[in-house]
């Protein structure tokens, strides 16, 4: 059992379209990155027996693959989760989960405002530090991924949620 108690609350924060799709290609490439090695490698090596495997080495790297991320791009850009990390927002983190509340950037909108979200614990099943980010992994696909910057959470309170993902997710972290 978990017996820390606690409440956090974020400052706004928003986190560019870019730097989400960053970190959902990583994970991607954690785990495929045979998929796209193994076929360019065949193909050099078959190029010193024929020089027409190393164009086709090219045409894979070139003009095969690039689709293919365009593809996964669309795919997880068009994701609910994707709108939930890239729009403005404050999370409050406690026991029972991670509420998003949503906010105007431009404080003198009249445009109706986003319903709260709740993300509870059972839904995420590990987490991870990178440089910037605190990284959640939520329920369904392993490249469901929920960010929390660093710069959004005072020091003392990004040292109480470590403590508590470590407890939680000790196995995975």
């Amino acid at each position: 059992a978990l017996f820390i108690i606690m409440r956090i609350i974020s400052e706004p924060y928003k986190i560019n379209a870019e730097k989400y799709f960053k970190a959902i290609m990583l994970q991607w490439l954690g785990t495929w990155w045979w998929a796209i090695a193994l076929p360019i490698t065949i193909q050099l090596f078959l190029a010193f027996s024929n020089i027409a495997f190393l164009y086709t080495s090219f045409m894979t790297l070139f003009l095969i693959y690039p689709p293919i991320v365009m593809f996964l791009y669309y795919q997880h850009a068009l994701s609910p989760l994707s709108r939930t990390n890239t729009l403005s927002k404050r999370t409050i983190i406690s026991d029972d989960g991670i509420d998003i509340i949503y906010h105007h950037e431009d404080e003198n909108t009249n445009a109706p405002s986003l319903k709260p979200e709740h993300i509870t614990w059972d839904s995420v099943t590990g987490a991870e530090y990178t440089q910037q980010y605190f990284v959640l992994k939520l329920n369904g696909s392993k490249y469901q991924l929920f960010l929390i910057p660093y710069s959004s959470i005072n020091p003392d309170d990004q040292q109480i949620l470590a403590s508590y993902l470590d407890q939680k997710f000790n196995h995975l972290l």
